[in-house]
């Protein structure tokens, strides 16, 4: 009886054994290439001498080889397909090893044409050349599962980062509008009793302190009106109902005293979601502009494609790009809504002008 841990040992030495053998896919064009080099080494050391030069040999048999590797792909691609499409009751380990063994006895019989052998050497060379065959397909096998398994590794890893930079913009949009709301809701309604109110303290009130009651008043009215009506749309644009155009004039307004800013749009009807990323997006580039590029003027264009894109171009005559660019929370947003539409964005300087450039699907 053997002891236990002998037992486990020749468990794993014989499943590591099964591994090998397969069945594992078929390559032809990397398995040719080997059987090829070998053979060329093969031939090179088969007909050298003392007084032989190697380069001679080698340029002498690259015809032979050439033959040799063209037959060798064509046998293998043949046995890959029977491979494939047998519809044997055997199980897929048989018809590999079988199908391993036909191309093994193949390419010695097609080496036979070039170098003649005895009936032993021919049935010696068969079984290298199949043991060479499991070999290299384990080989090329591992490293393709290998790959394969990192490949799926990181995909996986990717599609987790798109759900979470999603995840975080939909609640980045949530709490803006949740913010905007209460603006719009809850601060505009107080600011309204206020003034209400003030209005009957007015009435009562001799001059000139009803005259001063009246001036805050207005003061009200207008940081109601204007102010938190606009700060609501910023935070949460209402881009459904006002429309791109109307939504980007009422950003640009917010810079009419620090930058002169002009807007061009040419573009069909495009999804609101769309929109919204092309307003999140012109929005971090004119913010930018205004801060770090401090610009005196900017242009802003969207320009709808002829192949389902938007082109959107945002162009100032701030300072030019720093060498060394730390990419901070604007080029964040902007890199996150463009990979939302499946885009791509450049920012550059050239001739006097800091240009940010965007491409984005419509409707992806």
């Amino acid at each position: 009886m053997f002891p236990m841990a002998m037992k486990t040992n020749f468990r794993i030495y014989l499943k590591s054994f099964r591994a090998l053998l397969g069945p594992w896919p078929i390559y032809p064009l990397p398995t040719t290439f080997v059987f090829a080099v070998a053979s060329q080494f093969a031939a090179s050391n088969e007909f050298a001498n003392k007084d032989a030069v190697l380069a001679k040999i080698w340029i002498q048999e690259i015809p032979s080889t050439f033959f040799y590797g063209v037959v060798c792909y064509l046998t293998l691609i043949l046995v890959k397909r029977l491979y494939e499409r047998s519809k044997s009751q055997r199980s897929g380990l048989t018809r590999y090893l079988v199908s391993l063994s036909i191309a093994g006895f193949a390419f010695e019989t097609i080496h036979q044409i070039f170098v003649s052998s005895s009936s032993r050497q021919f049935a010696a060379l068969t079984i290298r050349n199949i043991v060479s065959l499991i070999v290299i397909s384990a080989v090329f096998g591992t490293f393709s599962k290998k790959l394969q398994s990192e490949i799926t590794e990181k995909s996986e890893a990717l599609a987790l980062l798109e759900e979470q930079r999603e995840l975080v913009m939909e609640a980045d949009e949530k709490a803006r509008r949740e913010v905007a709301n209460f603006l719009h809701d809850n601060v505009q309604a107080n600011l309204v009793v206020l003034a209400i109110e003030l209005r009957k303290i007015a009435a009562v009130v001799d001059p000139p302190h009803n005259q001063e009651i009246n001036s805050v008043i207005e003061e009200i009215d207008d940081l109601r009106a204007l102010d938190v009506r606009l700060a609501s749309r910023k935070l949460s644009p209402d881009i459904s109902t006002i429309g791109l155009a109307a939504t980007l004039e009422e950003l640009i307004l917010e810079y009419r005293n620090a930058i002169s800013i002009s807007l061009e749009i040419k573009t069909l009807s495009i999804p609101n979601e769309t929109a919204l990323g092309v307003y999140r997006i012109i929005e971090q580039a004119i913010l930018n502009a205004a801060l770090h590029g401090q610009a005196s003027k900017c242009s802003v264009q969207v320009i709808q494609g002829s192949n389902n894109d938007l082109v959107l171009t945002v162009t100032n005559n701030g300072l030019p790009i720093p060498e060394v660019r730390a990419s901070g929370t604007g080029s964040a947003v902007i890199e996150s809504w463009v990979q939302k539409f499946h885009g791509r964005w450049t920012l550059e300087s050239a001739n006097g002008e800091t240009a940010l450039t965007a491409t984005l699907q419509i409707g992806s």
